[in-house]
């Protein structure tokens, strides 16, 4: 974490015993995501690469043709 004074980050999981209570799910890929989602965050698209957006826009559309708007 970059700026760990921004955030107060509290979680009263304790994940090594929340993972050994699930040993014998029958998910196991799933128990060992939100193991490691708790133990090193969720944050999606954390690790960026240089080909990222840094935006989307979903305004962007391809344009169609005024006669097709009412078929």
């Amino acid at each position: 974490m970059q700026n760990p004074h921004l955030f107060k980050i509290i979680m009263p999981i304790k994940v090594d015993q929340f993972e050994d209570l699930l040993k014998t799910h029958p998910n196991c890929p799933f128990v060992d995501s939100v193991c490691y989602g708790l133990r090193n965050s969720f944050w999606p698209l954390a690790s960026i690469s240089e080909e990222s957006p840094i935006t989307f826009d979903f305004l962007v559309r391809p344009q169609i043709e005024e006669a097709q708007v009412f078929i």
